[in-house]
């Protein structure tokens, strides 16, 4: 069972522990399940959207998405009515002790392991796969009547190990995390995290490509340190090289120098 109850659950059944963050969609604590002493992670946020008397968030984790091990296990909801807020809901996520794939961007002068690379790109497509068309790689035959899901916020802080990254367990499972951005339909407003957005997102909306487009954005910092792109500068460069580049590229896409580390294989 993936789910104990629907959205009845009050934060009292919990104890805080420690706060982990606050990002756009809210705020993050790890808290423990008084019941059984179960430490779980709990999300906080007034900013949400319904869909046929659901948070959305809810009925893609909890509706359609089922239990696919690398996305996040939503464990409780609930919508509550405070003083300070019209709603806010809460949800109770497993928590993942290995941390977030953001903690292995390589440092300055350091470089990532390519066959971990490449571990992350195949558990990160694997699951755009699955979100976009329904598919296992298990599978031969995609999942009938499959609801295509957009997650629009894939980048390194979103990824998470489910075990810790060790000497002896150098490739823990990856989950994908935060689904407060997801949609049911490509297009309308851009969301997620801009420095991870597509040439044409501001033009098309979220799409399956501006979803691909963001794990290409997340393998490249992860071999590099950043995103392949930047910002174009405000003034043209001096050479003539990168002055046919600035009159090329549109202003909310800059290409990055990075150095040349990719394979030699």
């Amino acid at each position: 069972m993936r789910f104990r109850s629907t959205g009845v659950t009050m934060p009292e059944e919990y104890e805080q522990i420690r706060k982990l963050g606050r990002g756009g969609q809210g705020a993050c604590w790890i808290v423990k399940r008084k019941s059984d002493g179960v430490k779980l992670v709990r999300k906080t946020t007034d900013d949400f959207v319904n869909k046929r008397g659901k948070p959305l968030e809810v009925r893609i984790l909890r509706d359609i998405l089922d239990a696919h091990r690398r996305t996040l296990n939503l464990v409780d909801w609930a919508v509550l009515s405070i003083p300070s807020a019209p709603k806010l809901l809460v949800t109770y996520y497993d928590l993942y002790p290995g941390g977030y794939l953001s903690d292995w961007t390589p440092k300055k002068g350091q470089e990532s392991s390519e066959k971990f690379v490449w571990y992350v790109f195949q558990q990160m497509a694997d699951v755009l796969a699955y979100l976009h068309y329904g598919y296992e790689w298990s599978k031969v035959d995609r999942r009938k009547g499959w609801q295509p899901i957009l997650h629009c916020d894939m980048k390194l802080v979103n990824i998470f190990l489910r075990t810790p990254r060790t000497k002896d367990n150098k490739y823990p499972e990856l989950v994908l995390g935060d689904f407060g951005l997801a949609k049911l339909k490509a297009g309308g407003e851009i969301d997620g995290t801009e420095k991870y957005w597509s040439p044409e997102a501001r033009t098309t909306g979220n799409t399956k490509a501006t979803d691909v487009w963001a794990l290409g954005a997340t393998i490249h910092q992860l071999v590099h340190g950043d995103v392949p792109d930047d910002r174009r500068p405000e003034h043209p460069p001096e050479s003539s090289y990168e002055k046919k580049a600035w009159d090329t590229y549109t202003a909310d896409i800059w290409p990055r120098h990075m150095p040349n580390r990719y394979t030699q294989y």
